[in-house]
């Protein structure tokens, strides 16, 4: 309900002909792939949080459900330059531990997905994009011995990225950072329908 309430308040926002050019509105969908590079940095500090409880050891690994997609709006404001408000999910990450002395198997998953907010300047067909997606990590690893938070930044993750537009169809490629040492990349084609 959260979501259909930000879409419908977005299209509200952005049918004010005050606030985008004309002959400017546009809705956007599209699907893609997400590939997750986790720093060894941040597999540590898991596996230190977790022998900071007590465990005498711990192996983490982290698993991905690749599958990405977006929907959303978006208007242009100046020149070349368009604001786009979108939900973007990138798929789940998966955390498993294992540790020893006492022995358990840990698993913890976590939602890549939220509110996206992007400007977008284009070159013709080309653009570049840079943007932040508000997100709410409240995921922590339980063990018999406490709980841990992963290393996931709480609010936004800055993203930037690079599109080709091929008629309605728009391919882009992204990075997100969710923590200073790992970062995902997103590859998707979407499709963008104009209002007016």
């Amino acid at each position: 309900m959260l979501r259909f309430t930000i879409i419908i308040f977005c299209i509200l926002f952005f049918s004010i002909k005050n606030v985008h050019s004309k002959d400017s509105l546009y809705f956007f969908g599209g699907l893609g792939i997400s590939n997750y590079n986790i720093g060894n940095s941040d597999i540590d500090e898991v596996n230190n949080k977790l022998t900071g409880l007590g465990f005498a050891t711990s192996s983490t690994s982290f698993q991905t459900d690749n599958l990405s997609y977006e929907y959303g709006i978006g208007t242009g404001l100046l020149a070349l330059m368009n604001l786009e408000l979108s939900y973007l999910s990138l798929g789940q990450l998966t955390s498993d531990s294992s540790t020893t002395s006492p022995s358990e198997s840990l698993k913890a998953k976590v939602n890549i997905q939220g509110l996206n907010f992007d400007l977008v300047k284009n070159f013709g067909p080309f653009g570049i994009s840079g943007g932040l997606i508000k997100i709410d990590d409240k995921v922590s690893i339980s063990s018999s011995l406490g709980n841990i938070d992963l290393p996931i930044d709480d609010y936004f993750l800055p993203k930037i990225g690079i599109s080709v537009m091929l008629k309605r169809y728009r391919i882009e490629a992204n990075r997100a950072y969710l923590t200073q040492n790992s970062s995902l990349n997103y590859f998707m084609i979407s499709y963008v329908f104009d209002v007016f």
